[in-house]
């Protein structure tokens, strides 16, 4: 079995941290996946797209993350994990 490596980003919005993910993306090829807690909250949010499954987990919380604080940690790594999991398993 193969090891797992993980690149955090982080960083204020509009800082660039898409633009690196994409340049990171490039040159690792197909080894490379990209989760993104922006994109797996604006989509759970509206029930819409990859991660429109973890509705139920990010509603009791839409009212303060748009009102600019974070979701809970145990919500979005355990929403991160699963991710991982699933995108692992699919290789």
């Amino acid at each position: 079995m193969s090891s797992i490596n993980f690149i955090f980003i982080h960083g204020k919005g509009s800082c660039g941290k898409d633009t690196q993910a994409d340049f990171i993306l490039e040159k690792c090829g197909e080894t490379a996946v990209r989760i993104s807690t922006g994109n797996i909250y604006r989509e759970a949010r509206n029930s819409t797209g990859e991660y429109g499954k973890y509705h139920s987990l990010v509603e009791p919380y839409i009212e303060i993350v748009d009102n600019g604080q974070y979701l809970p940690d145990d919500v979005i790594v355990g929403i991160v994990i699963e991710e991982i999991k699933q995108k692992n398993t699919g290789r």
